[in-house]
């Protein structure tokens, strides 16, 4: 998996880079073959495996149906989408995230709108003509105008769709997923309040209802609720553990529990923090400096966007990588570990 986003929690927090081994991987499924004609690839980013190529060479020689998790739209190849096609999977999920290429630069992604079109249109072009899209409200900065470009972004997914259903005698369908924003700890925009609840609702009403009067398109959503719940567990202290204690003893009662336990839910998550605050998990060493997280919060707050690990040309210094390698990761492993937890991979084998 490769890390990037300031508001992936896994991209950040499993730096550096890890990939499994193509041998290792393509042996176990030349063992199952006899028992499976299907199998999923699963990561957070499959096709940033610098092997991805070949496995799906060598799935595709032994006969497998592939289906992948879902897919980072800067890195859907031409190989992979005939794999699928072979496949017979007839429905992908992309996540372009917002409509607006200024915010979709404060999250880091470096994708335009003209290019997400275009690589949903490779998708179509093959006879795959349902695509999911998942897409976040609430982000730190975002605007009406972001908001407004949802609807751009997707009714111009939907006309390139029909424009290639047309070629095949059938429509399909878009089928955007919304869901609230929620910071998360050892990420750039830890320091970040969620969007208020109430606020949160309007907006993914407001898109929500603007997405389903576009033809061929079916939303779904998350509640603004579920979002702070998330939002409490992610970014609360131990004393939210009490919270949770007793929602457990009353039915699960979250709200009941907050009273219970006298905890204000609003500290945790409806207000910024500063950089001088000693956040919960800052016990928790992930290897990422506070500098490296610092600065990338800034450059989210100025739309700038950073290469991500290891596409840059110079080191970032985010504090995860010592001057020195692990020599010998174990098998299973490309060798990008950090010397740090030398101890640790020990011990696992």
């Amino acid at each position: 998996m490769f890390a990037g986003l300031p508001l992936c929690w896994a991209g950040y927090n499993y730096y550096p880079p890890r990939v499994a081994r193509k041998g290792h991987f393509l042996a176990k499924a030349a063992e199952w073959r006899g028992r499976t004609n299907k199998i999923g690839l699963v990561s957070t980013a499959v096709c940033d495996h610098p092997e991805i190529s070949t496995i799906l060479r060598e799935l595709r020689a032994m006969d497998y149906r592939i289906s992948v998790s879902s897919l980072r739209l800067d890195q859907i190849s031409d190989e992979l989408l005939d794999a699928l096609v072979e496949s017979r999977d007839q429905q992908i999920a992309v996540a372009p995230e917002t409509g607006s290429d200024r915010l979709r630069r404060v999250i880091n992604k470096n994708l335009t709108n003209d290019e997400i079109v275009d690589i949903c249109g490779a998708v179509f072009d093959r006879g795959m003509l349902t695509i999911k899209l998942y897409m976040m409200v609430g982000l730190p900065t975002e605007t009406q105008e972001d908001l407004d470009e949802m609807f751009v972004l997707v009714e111009r997914i939907k006309d390139r769709m029909l424009e290639a259903g047309k070629k095949i005698g059938r429509a399909g369908k878009i089928i955007p997923s919304l869901n609230g924003f929620v910071p998360k700890p050892n990420t750039p925009l830890q320091w970040d309040a969620i969007c208020d609840e109430k606020e949160l609702k309007k907006r993914i009403k407001y898109v929500s209802k603007g997405l389903s009067k576009i033809p061929n398109v079916e939303v779904r959503f998350m509640s603004s609720r579920i979002a702070h719940e998330q939002a409490l567990f992610s970014s609360g202290d131990r004393t939210v553990a009490a919270a949770i204690d007793a929602a457990a003893r009353n039915g699960g009662d979250l709200d009941r529990a907050m009273r219970e336990t006298g905890i204000d839910p609003a500290f945790h998550t409806s207000r910024d923090r500063s950089y001088d605050e000693f956040l919960p998990w800052s016990i928790v060493d992930s290897g990422l400096s506070f500098e490296f997280l610092k600065e990338e919060h800034e450059k989210a707050r100025e739309s700038l966007s950073s290469l991500p690990c290891p596409a840059v040309e110079k080191c970032t210094t985010c504090g995860v990588c010592p001057s020195t390698w692990l020599a010998d990761a174990p098998e299973g492993l490309i060798q990008i570990q950090p010397l740090k937890v030398r101890e640790a991979l020990a011990a696992a084998v």
